[in-house]
């Protein structure tokens, strides 16, 4: 595929000498970053004091999340380098984050109660892995699009990136922790979804201009590493093929 020129017009609007689209990727992923690790502190807490599952299967379920959190961006950049592009792949992504965790703060229902609540519990974990699959494998390729290539701000705006990364992860387990703990299990879940809900649907669906100049170029799967490539093809072999042009 034709690469196509990348980078926002000369005349857009900066701030801090940086596309106004760094920073809208700055808070999805620092959000991302939140959710994940906010639901890391406190996952298994809510499995054995809420629904009150002994420590085995909360162990478990809790090893299914993460695992799955790393091995679904192979299949969002996938779907996104083919058929959806980068930059509807992090809105949909932002999307099901957020309606996983609003999902997990309005059916908590009382403790020791499972049933329909479980289900939902379930199905708003799935939710949020389905969306962190397409946003994790996208939302630095949008960075990238945002400059050419031969731009000099274009290493300093990774860094202000990775930055946010840094910050939704120290920020997200004392908060989520502190609510779901003290306040209540709904608040801890419903604060990443808050804001991710926000950025969803506010800020990543204004015009492609601010964010990704161009459709993708078909090298997003080319940004995860050997390790999730591996991953993903034991578990879907239909995938192989598609690995083995990489």
């Amino acid at each position: 595929m034709a690469s196509a020129p990348t980078g926002v017009p000369a005349d857009a609007k900066t701030l801090l000498g940086h596309p106004r689209g760094l920073f809208m990727l700055f808070f999805a992923e620092m959000w991302e970053r939140f959710s994940y690790y906010g639901m890391r502190a406190i996952l298994i807490f809510y499995l054995t004091k809420h629904f009150l599952f002994a420590e085995e299967p909360a162990y478990g379920i809790y090893g299914a999340y993460t695992s799955l959190v790393y091995i679904t961006p192979v299949i969002g950049g996938y779907l996104a380098d083919r058929f959806l592009g980068a930059r509807k792949a992090v809105l949909f992504g932002g999307i099901f984050i957020a309606v996983g965790h609003l999902l997990i703060a309005v059916f908590e229902g009382p403790a020791g109660t499972q049933g329909l609540y479980l289900d939902s519990f379930y199905f708003a974990l799935a939710c949020i892995v389905v969306g962190t699959g397409f946003l994790k494998a996208n939302i630095s390729v949008l960075v990238g699009q945002l400059y050419r290539r031969e731009d000099v701000r274009r290493d300093p705006a990774f860094s202000i990136f990775y930055m946010g990364i840094n910050l939704g992860a120290w920020i997200g387990p004392i908060i989520v922790g502190y609510l779901g703990e003290r306040v209540g299990w709904g608040w801890g879940f419903g604060a990443a979804g808050i804001g991710m809900l926000a950025l969803a649907t506010g800020k990543l669906r204004e015009s492609g201009g601010k964010l990704a100049i161009v459709a993708p170029e078909g090298k997003i799967l080319q940004l995860l590493n050997q390790t999730q490539m591996t991953a993903i093809v034991s578990v879907c072999p239909t995938l192989e093929s598609a690995s083995a042009t990489l």
